[in-house]
């Protein structure tokens, strides 16, 4: 069995779907509990307040997949559905929104664009440099353009 490397965090799925809906919990919490009758005029300034926290929270995380690569390929996933990629086909590893990444990868003659949140354990130590693992992922991915490279 090939072992697989994962790029992204133990983190991923709460970030995706947990996060998320902290707004829309805060939301229905606060509405179920605020006193209607005095605070009228407050509630749709505050209901529309977390309904932007929300949007905030949820565009950016809401592509985040799970990250993991073997030998050849490139795995992803929603938790729903897996897409697997040729690790020579991938063109490069970007940093995106300080804690997030960025991985561009050619299929079909078309870029797919992953974006996935970086081990946390690494973030902690290194925030501001590049981490050890997409530095290790970048080394195996150019090592295979190179090797395809030459066969063809």
């Amino acid at each position: 069995m090939i072992k697989r490397k994962r790029l992204s965090s133990n983190l991923t799925f709460p970030y995706k779907y947990i996060v998320p809906l902290i707004p829309i919990g805060l939301a229905i919490f606060i509405n179920l509990t605020i006193n209607k009758e005095t605070n009228q005029g407050y509630l749709i300034p505050l209901n529309l307040l977390l309904l932007i926290f929300f949007l905030i929270a949820y565009l950016p995380l809401k592509d985040l997949k799970k990250v993991e690569y073997d030998e050849n390929y490139l795995i992803t996933s929603n938790f729903i559905s897996i897409d697997k990629f040729r690790l020579k086909d991938v063109i490069q590893v970007n940093r995106w929104m300080f804690y997030f990444y960025k991985l561009t990868v050619k299929k079909e003659n078309e870029i797919t664009i992953i974006k996935f949140l970086a081990p946390a354990h690494e973030r902690i130590f290194r925030p501001f440099r590049k981490l050890n693992s997409i530095i290790e992922f970048e080394k195996k991915i150019q090592k295979k353009q190179f090797v395809n490279s030459i066969t063809n």
